[in-house]
Formats: structure tokens, sequence, C-alpha cells
């Protein structure tokens, strides 16, 4: 059964957010220092980001502050 395209583009979308964030979170020597995801509220952004936090395992060594239309990820300690 073919799955509707909407469907698709959302799960791609999430599974970007995931990715993006545990690369930020794994990548030691990048300039970045945090990550913004902006969206409509109610879209799951920080569910994304939680899941990729504790995908990876650093819940201790990451902070995120949610709001209605973004989530901020930092990196408060080394890893």
């Amino acid at each position: 059964m073919k799955q509707n395209p909407i469907v698709t583009e959302v799960l791609d979308v999430f599974d970007t957010i995931k990715s993006r964030t545990i690369n930020f979170i794994k990548d030691k020597s990048a300039a970045q220092k945090g990550q913004i995801i902006v969206g409509d509220a109610g879209m799951g952004k920080t569910t994304a980001v939680i899941q990729a936090i504790l995908g990876c395992k650093y819940q201790n060594n990451v902070e995120y502050v949610k709001g209605s239309n973004l989530t901020w990820i930092e990196v408060v300690k080394e890893l």
C-alpha cells in the first residue's frame, strides 16, 4: 500500500530534525553553539529533538528550551 505523500513529507522532516540534532550534539569541533528548530506550534519539534537527544545518550550534556514556535538546543557540558 502506498503511503500518503503528505505523511511521507512530514516523516522526512522529522527524520531530518533528529539527524541534524544528533550531528549537532556529537560534533565537538563544530563552530555551531546552538540549534533552533522553528515551525508551527504543536507540530512535534520538541518531541523529535528529545528523541534524538535520548537516542544518542547525551541527555546530561544537552539542554533544550521549548517555545510555542521554536525549540532551542545547546550543548552545556563537554562530551
